[in-house]
């Protein structure tokens, strides 16, 4: 679960850099500096914004696993990661 999330900061972090937005101070605000440039809706922001959350508790805090979140994650949460996706891939088409 950790490769897919570090993949989608990674992919907004080269976004912003591709259309030289401002500076994230963090990994997570990556997010809300494409929603703030009209090229990622809020509903979708506020779940990225959440996965690298706990893209940071996957790295630095595995041993506070609540692995019933852990399972939710996978089979509900993830879907915002393949929506980033596409919409990544329709940006940088354009």
């Amino acid at each position: 679960m950790y490769l897919p999330i570090q993949a989608a900061l990674e992919a907004a972090a080269a976004l912003i850099a591709l259309r030289v937005l401002r500076k994230p101070s963090s990994m997570s605000e990556s997010f809300l500096i494409l929603e703030e440039a009209g090229m990622l809706p809020e509903h979708l922001r506020a779940r990225l914004v959440w996965l690298a959350g706990f893209r940071s508790v996957l790295a630095q805090d595995y041993d506070r696993l609540d692995y019933a979140v852990v399972h939710d994650v996978r089979r509900r949460r993830l879907k915002g990661i393949d929506e980033f996706a596409e919409l990544v891939s329709e940006l940088i088409a354009h």
